[in-house]
């Protein structure tokens, strides 16, 4: 038979048993406070979010109250009158915003083509100018991009090409006629510098969709966000993501920077058409493959006063017939930054101004991630309505 425990021995135990008990209930408590504290967090963060999510829709309302004004306003502007407060145009900019403590800048963005819908030809014209070493690379990336955007394999994408087939099962991929064009002779190429060829084949001509129209949904083919098209590690990171301007010792700058494909191309989008007066130079050049005389006289001529697609093409050539979105169409595109550290934001919107009812309509509004604020062709995180 066990003895009985002594008196100290029973208070030995209770004093344990008593330090397991509140050592439990401060682990309860620490990670009660530490999940409220989370919580806490999450709370604010989520309703900065959505504090300066609903900033930035405020802030496109008012850019189409502002346009819808200009409109207004216009006859009386032909009639030789003045008016006090400066009229915002889709031209000019950026402007400032400033709701409640969220400071906005809205800018009318160049509205870029999509990637998808773009030809062999022209993406690789476009990269030799961007710094392919000759055209014969140049057109083994752009075998690569449409290799990974068709889901076909490269060898394949140059065959076809080689044999004067379809090298693209993307919608509008191919030429006039329903085939591509011949691929421009390599020996006729441009150095990696940027002078186009003189002589080639005539590139696609564009659809008169409208700038900002989704695509129409006829193939499961394609890319659905940029990050798909930056992450093809077999194009040198420059040709992708663009350079930054060179300096020499002394500071002053050696080389002008040069976008890449993310800053080029929109992903998903069905824009066709380039924008005349917004469009990247690179752009003109590699889908109306003009001389570059006739580049340099366009850009300068655009920068003077805007032009229409008709005098653009009239200045570049046969080549650029069709490859500039209509005057007259209706979509507009912004991009809006929220300046302000404490809600960083950016968003870009696509508005038809001039449909019923006034002021217009927003036909797509998203917010994009904050690395691609200084890329307008970047991916979307997030897309709804209006």
């Amino acid at each position: 038979m066990k003895p009985m425990p002594t008196p100290r021995r029973l208070r030995g135990f209770v004093m344990i048993y008593a330090l397991g008990v509140l050592i439990f209930i401060t682990v309860i408590a620490l990670s009660l406070a530490y999940v409220l504290r989370l919580d806490a967090k999450l709370v604010n963060h989520e309703k900065t979010a959505i504090k300066t999510e609903q900033a930035l829709r405020g802030a496109l309302h008012y850019t189409l109250a502002e346009l819808a004004k200009a409109r207004a306003l216009k006859p009386l502007l032909d009639s030789g009158q003045t008016v006090q407060t400066p009229l915002w145009s889709t031209e000019a900019g950026p402007y400032q915003v400033r709701l409640d403590d969220i400071d906005i800048t809205i800018d009318f963005a160049r509205v870029n083509p999509d990637i998808n819908l773009a030809t062999r030809e022209v993406l690789a014209r476009l990269l030799l100018y961007l710094g392919a070493q000759n055209m014969t690379e140049a057109e083994h990336y752009a075998d690569i991009i449409i290799a990974a955007r068709d889901k076909v394999d490269p060898n394949q994408v140059a065959k076809q090409a080689a044999a004067g087939g379809q090298t693209s099962a993307s919608p509008g991929s191919t030429g006039p006629g329903g085939t591509n064009p011949p691929t421009p002779n390599p020996a006729a190429a441009a150095p990696a510098g940027g002078t186009p060829p003189q002589t080639a084949a005539p590139p696609q001509a564009a659809s008169p969709t409208a700038a900002g129209a989704p695509a129409p949904n006829t193939a499961a083919k394609g890319f659905s966000r940029i990050e798909e098209v930056l992450a093809l590690d077999a194009i040198p990171l420059p040709l992708r993501n663009g350079t930054r301007p060179a300096k020499k010792d002394s500071g002053i700058e050696a080389e002008a920077p040069k976008p890449g494909l993310a800053q080029l191309f929109s992903v998903a989008t069905g824009t066709r058409g380039l924008d005349v007066n917004r469009a990247d130079l690179a752009l003109v050049a590699a889908y109306s493959n003009a001389p570059l005389e006739k580049l340099i006289d366009f850009d300068r001529k655009r920068r003077q006063k805007p032009m229409t697609p008709d005098e653009g093409a009239a200045l570049l050539g046969d080549g650029a017939k069709g490859i500039f979105a209509p005057a007259n169409t209706a979509t507009v595109q912004l991009k809006l930054v929220s300046t302000n550290p404490l809600y960083p934001a950016v968003a870009e919107a696509v508005v038809d101004p001039n449909a019923a009812p006034a002021p217009g309509r927003i036909i797509r509004f998203t917010m994009q991630p904050l690395a691609q604020a200084e890329q307008p062709g970047g991916a979307h995180s997030r897309d709804s309505g209006p």
